[in-house]
Protein backbone atom coordinates (compact mmCIF):
# COMPACT_ATOMS: atom_id res chain seq x y z
CA UNK A 1 0.00 0.00 0.00
CA UNK A 2 1.39 3.32 -0.99
CA UNK A 3 2.90 5.60 2.31
CA UNK A 4 2.17 2.14 4.24
CA UNK A 5 4.23 2.81 7.90
CA UNK A 6 7.26 0.42 8.50
CA UNK A 7 5.09 -0.95 11.77
CA UNK A 8 1.86 -1.38 9.76
CA UNK A 9 4.43 -2.97 7.01
CA UNK A 10 6.02 -5.23 9.71
CA UNK A 11 2.46 -6.14 11.31
CA UNK A 12 0.77 -7.29 8.11
CA UNK A 13 3.85 -9.20 7.90
CA UNK A 14 3.72 -10.89 11.43
CA UNK A 15 -0.11 -11.35 10.44
CA UNK A 16 0.85 -13.09 7.12
CA UNK A 17 3.43 -15.51 8.98
CA UNK A 18 1.28 -16.27 11.49
CA UNK A 19 -1.77 -17.20 9.41
CA UNK A 20 0.83 -19.28 7.04
CA UNK A 21 1.59 -21.13 9.87
CA UNK A 22 -2.02 -21.69 11.57
CA UNK A 23 -3.63 -23.27 7.91
CA UNK A 24 -0.52 -25.77 7.45
CA UNK A 25 -0.90 -26.88 11.05
CA UNK A 26 -4.54 -26.96 10.65
CA UNK A 27 -3.66 -28.73 7.04
CA UNK A 28 -1.17 -31.52 8.82
CA UNK A 29 -4.02 -31.98 11.38
CA UNK A 30 -6.46 -32.59 8.64
CA UNK A 31 -4.39 -34.88 6.20
CA UNK A 32 -3.17 -37.25 9.35
CA UNK A 33 -6.64 -37.34 10.77
CA UNK A 34 -7.72 -38.96 7.62
CA UNK A 35 -4.55 -40.86 7.11
CA UNK A 36 -5.08 -42.36 10.51
CA UNK A 37 -8.82 -42.94 10.79
CA UNK A 38 -9.06 -44.23 7.38
CA UNK A 39 -5.74 -46.38 6.58
CA UNK A 40 -4.32 -47.03 9.91
CA UNK A 41 -7.99 -47.37 11.85
CA UNK A 42 -6.40 -45.19 14.51
CA UNK A 43 -8.01 -42.04 15.14
CA UNK A 44 -7.41 -39.13 17.01
CA UNK A 45 -9.84 -37.40 19.59
CA UNK A 46 -8.56 -34.20 19.25
CA UNK A 47 -8.17 -32.67 15.64
CA UNK A 48 -11.57 -32.05 14.01
CA UNK A 49 -11.58 -29.56 17.26
CA UNK A 50 -7.99 -28.51 16.46
CA UNK A 51 -8.62 -27.72 12.81
CA UNK A 52 -12.06 -25.78 13.67
CA UNK A 53 -10.32 -23.35 15.97
CA UNK A 54 -7.19 -22.86 14.08
CA UNK A 55 -10.07 -21.60 11.18
CA UNK A 56 -11.30 -19.39 13.61
CA UNK A 57 -8.18 -17.82 14.66
CA UNK A 58 -7.10 -17.69 11.16
CA UNK A 59 -10.15 -15.65 9.85
CA UNK A 60 -10.32 -13.23 12.47
CA UNK A 61 -6.62 -12.62 11.94
CA UNK A 62 -7.16 -12.61 8.09
CA UNK A 63 -9.19 -9.85 8.53
CA UNK A 64 -7.19 -7.81 10.10
CA UNK A 65 -4.36 -8.68 7.52
CA UNK A 66 -7.11 -7.86 4.75
CA UNK A 67 -8.16 -4.75 6.36
CA UNK A 68 -4.72 -3.04 6.74
CA UNK A 69 -3.72 -3.95 2.74
CA UNK A 70 -7.28 -2.77 1.24
CA UNK A 71 -8.85 -5.57 0.49
CA UNK A 72 -11.16 -5.91 2.80
CA UNK A 73 -14.96 -5.90 1.12
CA UNK A 74 -16.62 -2.47 0.19
CA UNK A 75 -18.88 -0.93 -1.77
CA UNK A 76 -17.24 1.32 -4.08
CA UNK A 77 -20.27 2.54 -5.80
CA UNK A 78 -21.64 5.01 -4.16
CA UNK A 79 -17.62 6.20 -3.97
CA UNK A 80 -16.30 6.37 -7.30
CA UNK A 81 -19.54 9.07 -7.68
CA UNK A 82 -17.94 11.50 -5.06
CA UNK A 83 -14.96 13.69 -6.13
CA UNK A 84 -11.86 12.96 -4.02
CA UNK A 85 -12.04 14.88 -1.53
CA UNK A 86 -15.76 13.56 -0.91
CA UNK A 87 -13.73 10.17 -0.89
CA UNK A 88 -11.59 11.15 1.54
CA UNK A 89 -13.96 12.12 4.20
CA UNK A 90 -15.93 8.76 3.15
CA UNK A 91 -12.28 7.06 4.08
CA UNK A 92 -12.52 9.09 7.12
CA UNK A 93 -16.13 8.34 7.74
CA UNK A 94 -15.48 4.14 7.43
CA UNK A 95 -12.06 4.02 9.40
CA UNK A 96 -14.02 5.55 12.33
CA UNK A 97 -17.28 3.38 11.93
CA UNK A 98 -15.06 0.40 11.62
CA UNK A 99 -13.03 1.46 14.64
CA UNK A 100 -15.90 2.38 16.79
CA UNK A 101 -17.44 -0.98 15.61
CA UNK A 102 -14.02 -2.49 16.43
CA UNK A 103 -14.13 -1.17 20.27
CA UNK A 104 -17.88 -2.98 20.48
CA UNK A 105 -16.19 -6.44 19.28
CA UNK A 106 -13.37 -5.91 21.49
CA UNK A 107 -15.59 -5.46 24.56
CA UNK A 108 -17.96 -8.06 24.10
CA UNK A 109 -15.77 -10.59 22.78
CA UNK A 110 -13.24 -9.78 26.21
CA UNK A 111 -16.51 -10.53 28.59
CA UNK A 112 -17.14 -13.53 26.45
CA UNK A 113 -13.60 -14.93 27.09
CA UNK A 114 -13.75 -13.81 30.07
CA UNK A 115 -17.25 -15.77 31.09
CA UNK A 116 -16.15 -18.91 29.09
CA UNK A 117 -12.64 -19.11 31.06
CA UNK A 118 -13.82 -22.24 33.53
CA UNK A 119 -15.50 -24.00 30.58
CA UNK A 120 -12.92 -27.26 28.61
CA UNK A 121 -13.27 -27.59 25.28
CA UNK A 122 -14.97 -31.47 24.44
CA UNK A 123 -11.50 -33.05 23.25
CA UNK A 124 -8.38 -30.86 23.85
CA UNK A 125 -9.16 -29.99 27.44
CA UNK A 126 -8.54 -26.20 27.13
CA UNK A 127 -10.19 -23.28 28.43
CA UNK A 128 -12.92 -22.18 25.51
CA UNK A 129 -11.99 -18.27 26.16
CA UNK A 130 -8.63 -19.69 23.83
CA UNK A 131 -11.39 -20.03 20.97
CA UNK A 132 -13.23 -16.86 21.88
CA UNK A 133 -10.24 -15.00 22.08
CA UNK A 134 -9.74 -14.95 18.08
CA UNK A 135 -12.85 -12.73 18.07
CA UNK A 136 -11.73 -9.56 19.83
CA UNK A 137 -7.82 -10.10 18.73
CA UNK A 138 -8.65 -9.67 15.66
CA UNK A 139 -11.05 -7.20 15.69
CA UNK A 140 -8.39 -5.15 18.17
CA UNK A 141 -5.82 -5.50 15.30
CA UNK A 142 -8.18 -4.59 12.68
CA UNK A 143 -8.78 -1.15 15.02
CA UNK A 144 -5.08 -0.60 15.24
CA UNK A 145 -5.21 -0.64 11.42
CA UNK A 146 -8.49 1.65 11.11
CA UNK A 147 -6.53 4.18 13.89
CA UNK A 148 -2.97 3.76 11.63
CA UNK A 149 -5.10 4.68 8.50
CA UNK A 150 -6.87 7.27 9.98
CA UNK A 151 -4.02 9.35 11.36
CA UNK A 152 -2.64 9.14 8.04
CA UNK A 153 -5.45 9.91 6.21
CA UNK A 154 -5.91 12.58 8.44
CA UNK A 155 -2.29 13.98 7.96
CA UNK A 156 -2.75 14.67 4.43
CA UNK A 157 -1.25 10.63 2.87
CA UNK A 158 -4.74 9.30 1.30
CA UNK A 159 -3.36 5.91 1.48
CA UNK A 160 -6.24 3.99 0.78
CA UNK A 161 -5.17 1.73 -2.40
CA UNK A 162 -6.59 2.45 -6.07
CA UNK A 163 -8.74 -0.44 -6.75
CA UNK A 164 -6.78 -1.59 -9.89
CA UNK A 165 -3.99 -1.62 -7.58
CA UNK A 166 -5.86 -4.06 -5.07
CA UNK A 167 -7.17 -5.80 -8.43
CA UNK A 168 -3.54 -6.28 -9.17
CA UNK A 169 -1.56 -7.67 -5.92
CA UNK A 170 -5.07 -10.16 -5.52
CA UNK A 171 -4.24 -11.84 -8.88
CA UNK A 172 -0.97 -11.96 -8.21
Amino acid sequence: MHGQSNLLRRLNKVLLWVIFTMTAVMFMTIFLQVIFRYILALPFTFSEELARYLMVWIVCLGAAGAYGEGMHIGVAVFANLLPAGGRRWLNRIVHLTVGGLMGVIIYQGGRLSYLLADQLSPAMEIRMSWPYLAVPAGAFLILVQAAALLIRDFGGKWITPDPQEVAERCSS
